[in-house]
């Protein structure tokens, strides 16, 4: 059951979805990210004007500039500590 297993979830998460999708339910994956533990660091991110694929929607470029600019912020390198 994957609810029960949220509580050891520890990586980042970001979730994004197209609110207009007909292939899955924006509102479950909100919920889904609701479930995550409060002191992860998790973003849940909607799209009003989006189906399915956002990586195909009119929208692309805001939508992939957020997906990276995410992952950058997460992925930098703390700044070395200069030798005493």
């Amino acid at each position: 059951m994957i609810k029960a297993g949220l509580g050891h979830v520890t990586t980042p998460v970001l979730l994004t979805h197209g609110e207009i999708d007909r292939t899955t339910n924006a509102k479950t994956t909100k919920e889904f990210h609701d479930q995550l533990p409060a002191s992860l660091d998790k973003e849940y991110k909607g799209y009003p004007d989006c189906l399915h694929e956002l990586h195909n929607e009119p929208n692309k470029e805001e939508v992939i500039e957020h997906w990276v600019g995410w992952i950058l912020k997460r992925s930098q390198a703390p700044a070395p500590t200069p030798a005493a």
